[in-house]
């Protein structure tokens, strides 16, 4: 059974570009919103591997951003967390 959501929910999914040499591989993370947890089925064309359901789209764009081999985030939440966090020291200025 695939897990549904009511409200669409926020993922980032991961592609691998292959470079001419393994320094030139790329690492893209695409933030995107569905309806259904992603699967191989569904966004294995896509993706290589997917993080999430994020709370926020700011979580989601913070984790595409900053997320990638950051020790303090391991999660979706972890990624939802830090992102408020940093919002509100933005505002708090």
């Amino acid at each position: 059974m695939i897990n549904t959501y009511t409200r669409p929910k926020w993922f980032v999914g991961c592609s691998h570009v292959p470079g001419q040499t393994p320094a030139q591989d790329q690492t893209i993370l695409t933030p995107f919103q569905t309806h259904a947890h992603p699967t191989q089925a569904s966004h294995g064309n896509l993706y290589t591997w997917c993080i999430g359901p994020f709370s926020t789209r700011r979580g989601a764009f913070f984790y595409k951003d900053c997320g990638l081999r950051n020790p303090h985030i391991n999660t979706a939440h972890d990624a939802d967390r830090i992102a408020r966090l940093e919002h509100n020291k933005g505002k708090s200025k």
